[in-house]
């Protein structure tokens, strides 16, 4: 790097003409709007925008927990075990189509006899509701899904909205 290069590193941004002030509180209501509950509603692979998971942010702890376990079990699919575990953590409901409809509902309110009032997530209820078997919820996703790399992508695309802090990248619930 030569001396210009360092000078026009080293200088500070102009200000904005819109006034210090103004700034300053479109900063904070920046700020604020990232504190707040965050939703993203992804399809989950396979069923042609007929199943819609949505999805919250997980704290880094309960993350770090779920890489730890994965990790300790020595399991040969111990990475897929852990974004299967993941997705499901991060699941908040789980949305079916309105038949005759482009809606999506949550699939408690659409089969109030397979769930009743609680919301679908990836459990036994979703597994027997869609005809498998799955005692966990990881093997309920990876039974959803029936694709391994479809099970990586989704943990992928969900992993990186988590990292992000734009308000445009959620999806309002």
């Amino acid at each position: 790097m030569n001396k210009e290069q360092e000078t026009e590193v080293m200088q500070t941004p102009e200000p904005r003409t819109s006034g210090g002030a103004s700034a300053l509180s479109e900063l904070r209501k920046k700020r604020e709007a990232i504190g707040q509950e965050r939703r993203l509603k992804l399809e989950i692979p396979g069923y042609d925008g007929e199943l819609v998971a949505v999805y919250k942010p997980i704290e880094w702890d309960r993350l770090k927990k779920v890489a730890d376990k994965a990790e300790k079990s020595g399991a040969h699919r111990k990475e897929l075990n852990a974004q299967a575990d993941t997705i499901a953590l991060a699941c908040v409901t789980i949305l079916g189509r309105k038949e005759g409809t482009d809606e999506m509902v949550p699939m408690h309110e659409l089969y109030p006899a397979e769930f009743g009032d609680s919301p679908a997530v990836y459990d036994s209820r979703l597994a027997k509701a869609l005809g498998f078997e799955a005692d966990t919820a990881r093997q309920c996703v990876l039974r959803l899904f029936n694709n391994d790399l479809a099970v990586t992508a989704h943990q992928n695309e969900l992993g990186e909205w988590m990292q992000s802090s734009r308000i445009e990248d959620d999806e309002s619930f």
